[in-house]
């Protein structure tokens, strides 16, 4: 009878010790799934950043160019004395008419400034 008793309680003692094995396993899988879905989320989220960085990187860098291009084409049309280029009220380019041209003008100019 009592080895009988040590036998029951030997099985029941291996099936706890089974079932709680299952469950550490299931718990370590659900886990690393865990870590994983967490890696993947961490992941997206640079990716996400990085592009998003990437994207103002470019258009800061196409609207520096596109304003770099105009003011440009403004300086070389005044530069030419275009009269047909709009300039407005409140640019600090002086009119076509006060653009040094001559030699002797920029001569007489420097010397004008030299004596003030």
């Amino acid at each position: 009878m009592e080895q009988r008793l040590n036998n029951r309680m030997d099985l029941h003692f291996q099936e706890l010790k089974d079932s709680n094995h299952a469950d550490l396993e299931q718990c370590e899988e659900r886990l690393y799934a865990y870590h994983d879905n967490q890696y993947q989320n961490m992941r997206n989220m640079v990716q996400s950043s990085v592009e998003t960085q990437n994207r103002f990187i470019q258009t800061s860098i196409q609207s520096q160019s596109d304003l770099f291009s105009a003011e440009f084409q403004k300086l070389s049309m005044l530069i030419r004395g275009d009269q047909s280029l709009a300039v407005p009220d409140d640019a600090a380019y002086p009119p076509p008419s006060q653009v040094i041209t001559s030699q002797s003008t920029k001569e007489k100019a420097k010397s004008k400034l030299v004596k003030d």
